[in-house]
């Protein structure tokens, strides 16, 4: 069976129609993210203390859910959510989260060896250094 997509990333609100309280968040999964802290509003155990209290108070009837942003390269989330609590103002529902790539490259012992012998650093830092470049290069084409 194949895995389900997780659909995609952005910057999020959940906005009180009834205080004018925006709660801002990223997600390289939005739907989920939103599944997540629905579930748990509804069941009391939210960690934002305050938006869960105006869940409580207001219920969920006095909130909209919007997307603010699509992002397709997680490496923003943050930076675009830093970007939109500065123009909306509100509160963070992010705990200073940096979204890093995920995954694995195999390379075996041997080669590891062989890149450190002719002295062009380890393998590691050769392929961190490359990511820094080509996540730079992403963020100035937007």
């Amino acid at each position: 069976m194949e895995k389900a997509t997780k659909g995609f990333g952005g910057v999020f609100q959940f906005f009180n129609k009834k205080t004018g309280d925006r709660f801002i968040g990223s997600s390289p999964s939005i739907s989920n993210k939103f599944g997540i802290i629905f579930s748990l509003l509804c069941n009391g155990l939210y960690s934002n203390v305050k938006m869960q209290e105006e869940w409580n108070v207001h219920g969920p009837e006095s909130f909209e859910f919007s997307i603010l942003e699509i992002v397709s390269n997680k490496q923003l989330l943050c930076t675009k959510t830093r970007e939109h609590l500065r123009q909306c103002g509100g509160f963070s529902l992010d705990r200073g989260n940096e979204y890093v790539v995920s995954g694995y490259i195999s390379v075996s012992r041997d080669i590891k060896d062989e890149l450190e012998s002719i002295k062009t650093g380890t393998f590691d830092k050769t392929i961190q250094e490359l990511l820094q470049y080509f996540l730079q290069g992403e963020e100035n084409k937007l």
